[in-house]
């Protein structure tokens, strides 16, 4: 993420509409009801077929509560104070206190009875919460690890709900399986623990089994953003780390172990602006289906990753994805724009020299890095957000900071300036949200249905 969507609301994540396990521990008395929600692995020769799976809300949007009696906030859901008798260090409140369980009907997280389509509300119809962040798990109640070197994913999605300032999103983090189960961290996956992402985040609640309770502990890790987009505006990036492991870190060290800005495809923001949005090439007033590949050098599953492609579907046709021309930045006596549709390490080296950006997508290993991570597998995460300070403007406006890339680059898509802060939002679109459905995976080829 170009700017850090975890930490708007996280604080507030204590609901009411929550039950309290035993501890850190899944309750057999009440055990968290995971949403059903099922994918689809595909092959070129068979097609595909149905895999179950469930998903679960992350740990920060659950209370937290002593985990002896349920009753006591061990963090206060106003203040974002944490109970100084429960919690007088890291290690005895994560020992104290407990995650709740999820009433996901009141959080307006929905799954239809195919179990394949999931409905996300920005706002809670209390309206002083929002936003969301829900992984898939497997079978065994892990995290649903992905392998996608030479494959590809597919998706459906309707953002026509999703007006300025709304983010839904689709990517993978680097997560561990287990959801870093330890002694001190037994609710795991089921429970939504574990989370990390390039931004290394330092507001979780808990890191690795011990409660964040200064807020200076981060836990970071490489991300892939396959989607990030609304009814105006999308782009897709990939974010590396020192890394290909989640790794904790402290202040502002956090921000120096990935590429935070990581190196993305924005198709208005480099000059194609007539592609995508309401009535566009892509016409977000309906659903569509986005495909994404990841190519390897040799074409196999072990290969080296040298490239990653869009596309879409939409009303019967295969759209490809808009071409965009970035200049050159006159380094080593080039002077020739480089046409793209796709990410590649030729694409983000140019795009870095032309926005003047020094953080570090090549430094951080390029494609062949982020190929470690798709390596190891990594967790599929859906989330929808607001963005309280910028108003999203990063994805569908007027960037903060002008990127010298050429004039007028600072657009990123046609939403006027504070029209996307989530109390504008609010008040015109009350029900705003996005739908996903139908994720596919599998060889490159094999996702699409006649």
């Amino acid at each position: 993420m170009v700017f850090a969507r975890r930490g708007i609301v996280w604080w507030m994540s204590c609901l009411s509409a929550m039950r309290i396990v035993d501890g850190q521990s899944a309750s057999r008395r009440e055990p968290e009801a995971n949403l059903a929600f099922d994918i689809e692995t595909c092959t070129v020769a068979d097609g595909c077929r149905k895999v179950p799976g469930k998903l679960t809300l992350d740990a920060d949007w659950r209370a937290v509560k002593d985990g002896r009696t349920g009753q006591k906030d061990c963090l206060d859901r106003q203040t974002g104070q944490w109970d100084q008798a429960l919690c007088p260090d890291p290690l005895t409140c994560a020992q104290n206190c407990a995650l709740g369980r999820v009433d996901y009907s009141q959080e307006r997280i929905t799954t239809n009875s195919l179990a394949d389509s999931l409905d996300l509300k920005l706002f809670k119809p209390e309206g002083h919460r929002e936003g969301s962040r829900l992984y898939l798990l497997d079978q065994q109640d892990q995290y649903r690890l992905f392998f996608l070197l030479n494959k590809e994913l597919a998706f459906d999605i309707d953002v026509s709900n999703a007006p300025c300032g709304v983010a839904p999103a689709v990517y993978f983090s680097a997560m561990k399986g287990d959801g870093g189960a330890s002694p001190s961290n037994t609710a795991g996956p089921t429970y939504g623990t574990g989370y990390c992402d390039a931004q290394g985040p330092r507001n979780m609640h808990f890191v690795q089994g011990k409660a964040n309770l200064a807020g200076e502990v981060g836990y970071a890790c490489p991300e892939l953003d396959i989607w990030e987009g609304n009814s105006i505006s999308q782009s897709f990036a990939v974010h590396n780390c020192d890394d290909v492991d989640a790794r904790t870190c402290s202040g502002k060290n956090c921000g120096k172990m990935c590429d935070g800005s990581g190196c993305d495809f924005a198709s208005y923001r480099m000059g194609n602006t007539s592609f995508y949005g309401p009535l566009k090439r892509v016409d977000t007033t309906k659903k569509f289906t986005v495909v994404t590949q990841f190519i390897t050098a040799d074409q196999s599953d072990s290969g080296e990753l040298v490239e990653i492609r869009r596309y879409y579907r939409q009303a019967g046709r295969r759209i490809e994805n808009s071409l965009v021309e970035i200049p050159s930045a006159g380094t080593n006596g080039s002077s020739r724009p480089l046409r793209s549709d796709s990410l590649s390490d030729q694409f983000c080296d140019q795009v870095e020299r032309s926005f003047g950006r020094t953080d570090g997508f090549r430094r951080m290993g390029g494609m062949r890095k982020m190929g470690q991570s798709l390596a190891q597998g990594m967790v599929l995460v859906f989330t929808i957000w607001a963005d309280h300070v910028r108003g999203m403007s990063w994805l569908d406006g007027i960037a903060p900071h002008p990127d010298p890339l050429k004039p007028g680059s600072a657009s990123r898509g046609t939403c006027p300036p504070g029209v996307g802060l989530p109390s504008n939002i609010k008040k015109l679109h009350p029900d705003a949200g996005a739908v996903f459905s139908n994720i596919r995976v599998g060889p490159i080829g094999s996702t699409y249905r006649n």
